[in-house]
């Protein structure tokens, strides 16, 4: 959702029916906030339920500055097409923060963080 917002003028002349031509760019801004939102919310569900491992609760919330940026340059710049070029960016940092932090969490939580590899 956050890469086609500078090309909403050509994509649309060209045909392309990406999210940001349809929706429009503040729609779009707001549908990528709240799916950040969303995935807080169902990790919050999932812990609250006991699905997910407390450990996760240790790192997961460091994630939350990098969405809180994101958030706020997507809907502060949406309709300046040279501004909010880094919006992809910003996403693809998020999405690292937020997998690798869980990930981390998921691996502490079984007690010992080393992975036995068995090769054969």
């Amino acid at each position: 959702l956050n890469s086609p917002y500078h090309q909403v003028e050509t994509d649309g002349r060209e045909g392309k029916m990406s999210p940001a031509v349809r929706l429009g760019t503040k729609v779009v801004s707001r549908l990528s906030c709240a799916l950040v939102a969303a995935c807080y919310g169902i990790y919050t569900a999932c812990l609250a339920r006991g699905t997910m491992p407390w450990s996760t609760l240790f790192f997961v919330p460091f994630s939350l500055p990098s969405a809180l940026r994101l958030a706020r340059f997507v809907l502060a710049n949406h309709a300046d097409k040279a501004a909010v070029k880094p919006a992809k960016f910003l996403a693809v940092k998020w999405h690292r923060n937020f997998a690798l932090l869980l990930s981390l969490g998921l691996l502490c939580s079984h007690g010992n963080a080393a992975i036995p590899i068995r090769l054969f």
